[in-house]
């Protein structure tokens, strides 16, 4: 039996590592396959390798032990999960029960109350039927079966009474699992994808696997009708399912899972249901959307945080108003990539994660269960992301992206457009910039920073006029020289002279 240890404490870990390797072997045979000093590790650890048993503390910090209970039920069914707690306190308890751990203990630990929950795991747990019900994206994919769909299935009001009554969100979730197990054990060709998901995630993503189109789109339709009906009057709580197009072989990219979500979407608009993939679904030209998103992109070019949060708010109501879906998709795509674009150029970062973050988002954001969850999700995600660069933060990083344009084209007829141009903000705001930050106009700073190269230059040994003129972007040397002379209060020959 293989056992993964999760203490934040390293004397807990090592004392149970002894523990468990001194137990003999004639009462059960345990190997310590690994150990994490926090949840996060320790899942960690699960993507790579396996363990029939998980002991966990409860009290750890970031995710504790419930969390990590939790996603390890949800990601790695056939993994049976023991709690240990320093505090006899009933309401963990209630919840470690609830998530389906198998034993909890009281530290210090009694080595033969462990001894004895070692010995139950086998009673508990049905490994074959789990690891058939459990399947990773990628051996789902290579099943040999013609036909594959992807459901995903969802509770549609989490903050109804009802979950409270339950037991809360936690209990819900292991009873959305119990309940696919038992209509997979009666229709078969079904597993749960541990894999699809992030952490965490409350939605359920199904794989259908059969020999056929009209069978696979049995099974799926079949499994959505008792699921949904399930909560409906056994728990009187409304679920919905979206349902992927049908695809043989290795998935195109992620299609079939984000085919799934999009159609389970469908319930912000139609409320409850059962959603089919439609192929015209979130097709509206991105053109569209950036048409209909000038007045953003001005607010983030001005950085006027409380301009950008109305107006993306004045927008999404508009497209939630239309009722289409795909144009909802497009547009919060357009919005986020124009935002992440504007957070590229300020931070320098590279410009390829653009396009991964904003689809990464938008994967979440099209869990939103209804119009007012996506929109407070929405808006607040757009005020994170602007307080990155709002206020003097991004005159900062806009005014250094300048000077360092300037700098390194001193040689060239700057203007106050093509520099605005370079760095991707508008020239008003540019010049508003310079005058509220340096107390110089955009053409006084770069007279002053020719100037200053041209002080330099005059100093060295043999250095021509009109050649200090070309390096520093005058195209006539007596321009050069006016204005070095208004700037210095000599011409630059007797600057040159009085400098040996």
């Amino acid at each position: 039996m293989k056992v993964l240890i999760v203490d934040d404490e390293q004397e807990i870990r090592e004392g149970l590592c002894h523990m468990l390797r001194s137990l003999p072997a004639e009462e059960v045979r345990i190997e310590v396959v690994g150990t994490a000093p926090d949840a996060a590790a320790a899942l960690e650890w699960l993507q790579e390798s396996e363990a029939d048993v998980v002991i966990t503390d409860i009290r750890m910090p970031g995710m504790d032990g419930l969390g990590l209970s939790e996603a390890i039920r949800c990601h790695y069914p056939a993994t049976r999960i023991i709690v240990l707690s320093g505090h006899g306190d009933f309401t963990y308890m209630q919840q470690a029960l609830r998530l389906g751990t198998m034993d909890y203990l009281l530290k210090p630990v009694d080595e033969t109350e462990l001894t004895e929950a070692l010995k139950r795991v086998p009673q508990h747990s049905n490994h074959k039927l789990r690891r058939n019900r459990a399947m990773t994206r990628a051996a789902f994919e290579a099943l040999e079966q013609s036909c594959k769909l992807v459901l995903a299935a969802d509770i549609d009001d989490m903050q109804n009474p009802r979950v409270t009554e339950l037991g809360g969100g936690q209990t819900v979730s292991w009873l959305m699992m119990k309940i696919f197990e038992e209509i997979a054990d009666e229709l078969g060709h079904l597993c749960y994808l541990s894999d699809a998901l992030r952490s965490g995630s409350p939605v359920l993503v199904i794989g259908v696997f059969a020999d056929s189109q009209a069978a696979g789109e049995g099974i799926a339709r079949s499994f959505s009708e008792q699921f949904t009906a399930f909560w409906l009057e056994g728990m009187k709580l409304s679920a919905s399912v979206g349902i992927s197009a049908s695809f043989s072989g290795l998935s195109s990219e992620a299609s079939p899972y984000n085919q799934a979500f999009m159609a389970l979407f469908g319930r912000l608009y139609h409320g409850t249901g059962i959603y089919r993939h439609k192929e015209t679904q979130g097709q509206t030209g991105s053109k569209r959307a950036g048409d209909e998103l000038h007045l953003v992109r001005a607010a983030l070019e001005t950085a006027n945080e409380e301009s950008l949060a109305s107006e993306t708010a004045q927008k999404l109501d508009v497209w939630l108003e239309r009722a289409d879906l795909g144009r909802l998709v497009r547009g919060l795509e357009t919005l986020f990539l124009m935002i992440y674009e504007r957070l590229e150029a300020c931070q320098s970062s590279i410009p390829a994660f653009r396009a991964q973050r904003t689809a990464d988002l938008i994967s979440e954001l099209i869990q939103a269960r209804n119009a007012a969850e996506l929109r407070s999700r929405v808006l607040q995600q757009v005020q994170h992301m602007a307080q990155e660069f709002s206020g003097g933060e991004l005159e900062g990083h806009v005014l250094v992206a300048a000077k360092l344009y300037i700098r390194s084209h001193l040689t060239a007829s700057l203007t106050l457009s093509e520099v605005a141009g370079a760095i991707y903000v508008s020239p008003h705001h540019l010049s508003h910039l310079f005058r509220e930050r340096t107390g110089m106009t955009f053409l006084e700073y770069v007279t002053a920073l020719r100037m200053e190269e041209a002080n330099r230059m005059l100093k060295e040994p043999g250095a021509k006029i009109y050649e200090v003129a070309e390096q520093i972007g005058y195209k006539s040397w007596k321009h050069f020289s006016r204005v070095f002379k208004e700037f210095a209060g000599i011409g630059p020959a007797e600057y040159r002279r009085n400098s040996r």
